[in-house]
């Protein structure tokens, strides 16, 4: 964790979080290695919290993404929105790449995404939402309501 610029404090919660097994940990730390964005350590902090084994797989798997897909978006420093530790593109942008199944507009979805939308800076253009399941075309109206592009990957 020292090589990601995480603070000792944080990296030591994070591998005492017991939802994480030893190969969760280090796939991480590996992804994020390759991923070479600045303010890991946002990421970090926020995986910290995992209170579900799913989420942790949630967090493990996101961070596999990221480092995927790095190249092809851009993807650098990673910043606060809202909260959220999320991702600004090397032209700028926003990007919040997520492993998601499938996203629904239910009523707890719209609170948490119009809070990170407002959030959201739009002076380099309009944020990207990157996932690899499906968005309902309610959600995907919704969110392109609130000014962002959504995109699937595989």
């Amino acid at each position: 964790m020292g090589r990601l610029r995480v603070p000792p404090s944080v990296a030591g919660r994070f591998v005492e979080n017991r939802r994480y097994t030893p190969p969760d940990l280090l796939i991480m730390a590996r992804s994020l290695a390759a991923l070479r964005a600045e303010n890991t350590q946002l990421f970090i902090a926020r995986a910290v919290s995992a209170e579900t084994r799913e989420e942790a797989v949630f967090q493990r798997h996101r961070a596999e993404l990221l480092a995927r897909h790095a190249k092809t978006y851009g993807i650098g420093a990673f910043v606060d929105v809202g909260g959220f530790p999320l991702n600004r593109l090397n032209d700028g942008r926003v990007i919040a790449l997520f492993p998601f199944d499938e996203v629904s507009w239910t009523e707890r979805v719209a609170g948490m995404f119009q809070y990170v939308a407002s959030a959201a800076p739009h002076e380099h253009g309009q944020p990207l939402l990157v996932t690899t399941g499906e968005l309902t075309s309610m959600a995907t109206d919704e969110v392109g309501r609130l000014g962002w592009n959504v995109e699937h990957i595989r």
